[in-house]
């Protein structure tokens, strides 16, 4: 297998994501097949996901029509452990039977049995890539404060946490994923952060196979623009400091909406929410709603002054980076991978719910001012960490030591 990689011929690789587009995880998970397919083209890719019922060019999508709802009842009261499919985990089973790497990304998402397809690739070269904590807990993508996934997850106390429960599985779960762990021969995790890394060792996953490699982003689409070039093309005054907030549900409390609110209107400046609408606004802001155009959201990004994130928990947000990308500073919370994010020089984030330091920080900031020279360091910083190639060659390295070879696959 090793020597027919290193002499240049098809590694086959599966990646299985919960979606194509929405979301993060989705978003980064595109991005790196996207990316593979361009940088490493020996490679063969497939790319199962139930975000449509589409197959366009190795995309192949399995949504099966009303099957998520109908899941998202069935595990909120029966746990998550027996989830009905509609055979979507058979059909990618018989389809990567002949690949080389199976690439996971979520498997929540009421889309999956997971415990099929696990059992199924428990001998087979497995690459797992962790968007969230729900690989180490019991049932939650997010713990929080929450340090009982330590201990097996006994008596949950947070099950209005995403994925959300009526009836009490967590510890049960807990065991189910431990034996399936026990099962895989050959399972290699990827985290984008230190912050996450720990947690999967903490786990008891071996460090030696928790790699940590941080998210691709497609810097083609989010680059620099100069802000008043930005700002005339979004029919925004050029005069003001615009804070940008971006979050794909703003009424999610875990993204921290309500804290942003209360910083605009402490400073009263005027900003810019992308997301869905939240139910509490305000005069200061202006709510442009869902925004999939990564061309448009890149224009946001570069006519904003400051990007604000105030999330209460978070693995390695795609917001921070794309912004950065774009040469806007992120201002923030000091919480999961955010830290890794950000320069080592940098000075930006605040404990957890200290708003008025953030607001206080945010403040002296707009009075400085953000040089066009400090911007395209934090492009340049973006294009050093973050530039799909470079991201390619690391996960490529990752599967030949999955497959037991020493030299990594040639990246164009």
């Amino acid at each position: 297998m090793v020597d027919r990689i290193n002499k240049g011929n098809n590694l086959k690789i599966t990646f299985i994501s919960t979606e194509k587009d929405n979301g993060g995880a989705a978003r980064m998970a595109t991005t790196l097949a996207d990316s593979i397919n361009l940088y490493a083209p020996s490679c063969k890719l497939q790319f199962f996901h139930c975000g449509d019922n589409i197959k366009q060019g190795f995309y192949h999508g399995l949504k099966k029509p009303l099957i998520k709802y109908f899941n998202i009842l069935q595990t909120r009261i029966l746990g998550s452990n027996n989830l009905y499919d509609s055979r979507v985990a058979n059909e990618i089973i018989k389809k990567s039977i002949t690949s080389d790497v199976i690439h996971i990304h979520n498997l929540h998402g009421y889309y999956i049995n997971y415990n099929k397809v696990l059992h199924e690739w428990r001998d087979r070269p497995l690459v797992w890539t962790w968007h969230d904590m729900w690989g180490a807990t019991g049932r939650c993508a997010f713990s929080f404060d929450c340090d009982k996934w330590e201990k097996g997850c006994k008596s949950c106390e947070f099950m209005e946490l995403y994925p959300k429960a009526w009836v009490d599985h967590a510890a049960h779960e807990y065991v189910v994923k431990e034996n399936l762990y026990k099962e895989l021969t050959n399972l290699w995790i990827v985290t984008p952060s230190e912050w996450l890394r720990s947690i999967a060792i903490k786990r008891g996953f071996d460090g030696s196979r928790v790699v940590a490699i941080p998210n691709p982003v497609d810097l083609s689409s989010f680059k620099y623009i100069p802000k008043d070039v930005a700002r005339k093309k979004l029919g925004l005054d050029h005069r003001l400091p615009y804070l940008l907030f971006v979050a794909a549900d703003c009424n999610d409390p875990r993204k921290g909406y309500q804290d942003f609110y209360r910083i605009v209107e402490k400073l009263q400046v005027p900003g810019i929410v992308i997301g869905k609408v939240p139910v509490k606004t305000s005069r200061y802001l202006h709510y442009v709603g869902e925004l999939k155009d990564k061309e448009k959201l890149a224009l946001y990004y570069s006519a904003a002054e400051l990007f604000v994130i105030t999330s209460k928990a978070d693995n390695y947000p795609y917001t921070v980076i794309e912004a950065m990308s774009c040469g806007t500073p992120a201002l923030g919370y000091k919480v999961g991978g955010i830290p890794d994010q950000l320069p080592k020089d940098h000075d930006n984030l605040v404990e957890y719910g200290c708003y008025e330091k953030l607001a206080d920080k945010i403040s002296s900031h707009l009075s400085n001012g953000v040089s066009q020279y400090r911007s395209k360091i934090l492009v340049e910083q973006a294009h050093q960490k973050w530039e799909p190639q470079v991201v390619v060659k690391q996960y490529m390295d990752v599967y030949v030591r999955a497959l037991g070879g020493k030299h990594p696959i040639v990246v164009s």
